[in-house]
């Protein structure tokens, strides 16, 4: 803010009184207003992103709990423990999310150098004021992002496990099938 004003008095010095010279403060257009609702836009999006996240990882866990239910029962009958039940199912899980993940992170990765590279993603320069689809790249970023769904596929999946495998009599479930 203070460099503006600095720099905005500088101008008019140099500059004639016929001239306007003002700062993106004095901005009677309420441009920053306008550029202020794309923050409201992305939190929208990002909410719906984690809503989904979290159903489907769910959806995921039921079904895998629900496929494995006979094994789940076979398994208690014959004395293991919930923790044990509890491994088997986070390595079975593991080697669902891991490779997924680094395709995800790759593909992803991919696209935002090529788009910074080559701008394959136009905009229309009248409306936007700009050519292209600016990207941003920053690897710390995405190292808080990928931390970020990690811990929530984590939560998503070892809560409803941890709940349904403590539930689930060995008996009932071997006289279903």
């Amino acid at each position: 803010m203070f460099c503006q004003r600095q720099y905005k008095k500088k101008i008019l010095k140099k500059k004639p009184n016929d001239f306007l010279v003002e700062t993106i403060d004095d901005d009677k257009n309420h441009r920053k207003d306008w550029i202020n609702l794309f923050h409201i836009n992305i939190i929208v999006i990002s909410s719906i992103v984690f809503l989904s996240v979290v159903i489907n990882m769910i959806v995921f866990i039921l079904i895998l709990l629900l496929e494995k239910m006979r094994t789940i029962g076979i398994l208690k009958t014959l004395g293991a423990k919930n923790q044990i039940i509890y491994k088997i199912f986070l390595f079975y899980i593991l080697r669902v999310f891991i490779p997924s993940f680094i395709i995800g992170n790759g593909i992803g990765i991919t696209l935002l150098k090529m788009q910074t590279k080559f701008h394959f993603l136009s905009l229309n320069k009248i409306q936007y004021f700009i050519n292209y689809v600016p990207v941003y790249f920053n690897i710390n970023h995405i190292i808080m992002i990928n931390f970020f769904i990690i811990s929530i596929c984590f939560f998503t999946i070892f809560f409803p496990t941890f709940f349904i495998i403590n539930k689930i009599p060995p008996i009932k479930v071997i006289e279903f099938e």
